[in-house]
């Protein structure tokens, strides 16, 4: 999804190519879905692949990012192997209403196919490596939003929220679920952009405050006693994208502007002292979704252009009130 003028915008493949009226789902999709619970989708990117090897979109365990759409009207998952494009791959897993969370909860490498249900604060996961046996979870409720990683280091994604209304985080950690994380870091109109930005192989606590473009880490590689904060972006306007753009093992900090069509990098690898930038895709009208799309390990700037006259890809506009424009953004996976 993207920000744009004050709308977001929520991209699925659609059967009615040729129609380019709002569908009944998308309407439906906005009275019943918490909208801050979407922004669970800016983690799909966030944590470099040696963290959690498929957190970004790797359904084959290829080592690259695969396309990927799931169609809330009916809950299914569309795949495009990048191992064996022309063999898709299609689940049907979730329920509308429900928001799609994949991660590698077990630990194989692969993408899971996993949504988190707003109403009753359930997960439920297809593990990849034993597709039978189904993994459910209750963690959360109405009003927050998922942010799954790998806080503990165990290769594994685990099941974590952030509650805007008091800014605090909860982690259940899969390798000591006993040991529940607790902690505070944001505040209300904040948008949680956790990820590896130490890179010490776990998933920092992090927020990126659109008024200001500055972004507030807390880094678990001091037990979360350290903190940074960046001004990175124009303030309300950018679309936090981070990643590891540089292949140093470390989320980058990164933005898109919809007005210019540019990604504005800033490089983890120098300890956030350079930057770079691309100008990629077409100005107040493309979608950013980066992933590692050619298996080099660093994150790659591409976008999907909303047209009602491309054959492959439909993009639906939702009109949201401005004040949401602050605090929904692009992500991710999925």
């Amino acid at each position: 999804m993207t920000i744009q003028q004050g709308f977001l915008e929520y991209s699925h493949v659609s059967s009615d190519l040729d129609d380019c009226r709002t569908p009944r789902w998308s309407r439906q999709f906005l009275r019943n879905l918490s909208l801050l619970a979407l922004l669970s989708l800016v983690v799909s990117f966030a944590v470099p692949s040696r963290v959690v090897a498929a957190r970004s979109g790797d359904y084959d365990g290829d080592g690259k990012t695969d396309y990927a759409v799931w169609r809330p009207s009916i809950g299914v998952w569309y795949i495009i192997p990048s191992s064996n494009p022309t063999t898709f791959m299609t689940q049907q897993w979730g329920m509308q209403g429900d928001i799609p969370v994949p991660g590698d909860y077990d630990g194989d490498g692969k993408t899971d196919y996993a949504v988190w249900r707003p109403s009753n604060g359930y997960w439920y996961i297809i593990p990849s490596s034993n597709p039978t046996t189904f993994m459910v979870q209750q963690w959360g409720m109405q009003g927050d939003i998922p942010v799954p990683g790998d806080y503990d280091g165990d290769g594994k994604t685990d099941f974590a929220v952030w509650r805007p209304s008091n800014g605090t985080w909860y982690v259940i950690p899969s390798s000591n679920p006993t040991n529940v994380m607790v902690r505070q870091w944001g505040m209300q109109g904040d948008i949680p952009v956790p990820g590896d930005y130490d890179g010490d192989g776990k998933t920092d606590l992090a927020v990126y405050r659109p008024s200001s473009a500055t972004w507030f880490i807390l880094n678990s590689s001091s037990s979360y006693t350290t903190r940074n904060s960046y001004q990175w972006g124009a303030a309300n306007g950018d679309i936090p994208v981070p990643g590891d753009y540089d292949g140093d093992g470390r989320t980058d900090l990164a933005v898109y502007r919809p007005s210019n069509a540019s990604w504005y990098i800033l490089d983890s690898i120098t300890n956030y002292t350079t930057s770079q930038s691309h100008q990629w895709g077409a100005a107040n009208g493309d979608i950013p979704v980066p992933g590692d799309y050619d298996g080099t390990g660093t994150v790659t700037p591409s976008s999907r252009r909303r047209s009602c006259h491309h054959r492959h890809l439909l993009f639906h506009r939702l009109r949201l009130p401005l004040p949401l424009r602050l605090a929904l953004l692009a992500g991710g996976n999925r």
